[in-house]
């Protein structure tokens, strides 16, 4: 069996930056993509601001918009 490489493009990914009140398409697994906006991570609660990610050098706070059902 012969091993293929996964990855065919470019080693040097570019890397998106946003800024606060951006508007994105978020993917949280187990759910479909949908739109938010990148809001300041200082100004959600307290609960949600312990999820934040240790390891990671860029995220972004993403507030999800409702569904408008």
């Amino acid at each position: 069996m012969s091993r293929k490489s996964g990855k065919s493009g470019p080693k040097d990914k570019e890397v998106a930056t946003y800024h606060e009140r951006d508007i994105v398409l978020g993917k949280v697994r187990g759910f479909p993509p949908w739109p938010g906006m990148v809001v300041d991570p200082d100004s959600v609660p307290p609960a949600v601001q312990q999820e934040r990610p240790g390891k990671k050098s860029n995220f972004y706070c993403v507030q999800f918009f409702p569904a408008g059902d």
